[in-house]
């Protein structure tokens, strides 16, 4: 099977996985799969847990919304990325923590501005507990 490469991109860090045969994301609009030579694509990507095949396997990960960009030319999706973790790597009392966290700061009164980032880190709280649960 024809395989391309795989870059997530953090505002301080970068993993590059090569022999990716398969990545499902999930936009705003629904899923989508993308494999090896899939057409050029750009599209925002919603707080999701993900999957990726490489090495005959698919491996989870927490992806914490971003933008996907697929380049035919180079055979290579680029995945910038407010945050992801591999479920392996989910520190899952961290993540519970998060989560109580979040849900204190909503049942206080905060400005709009602050609802929202709390909701987001809620939510990205809640999918991390999600994927660190399923390959338990």
């Amino acid at each position: 099977m024809d395989t391309f490469t795989l870059v997530l991109l953090e505002p301080d860090r970068e993993l590059t996985i090569g022999n990716v045969e398969e990545l499902l994301v999930k936009t705003k609009d629904g899923e989508l799969g993308i494999l090896s030579h899939h057409i050029d694509r750009l599209c925002n990507l919603v707080i999701s847990e993900r999957k990726v095949k490489y090495n005959n396997a698919f491996h989870l990960f927490a992806i914490g919304g971003g933008t996907l960009s697929f380049r035919q030319k180079e055979n290579k999706a680029i995945l910038c990325l407010e945050s992801f973790e591999e479920d392996k790597d989910i520190d899952l009392v961290r993540a519970e923590k998060a989560k109580k966290n979040a849900e204190e700061r909503l049942k206080q009164k905060l400005s709009l501005v602050e609802e929202t980032k709390f909701q987001i880190r809620l939510e990205r709280a809640i999918n991390r507990i999600r994927v660190k649960n399923t390959n338990q």
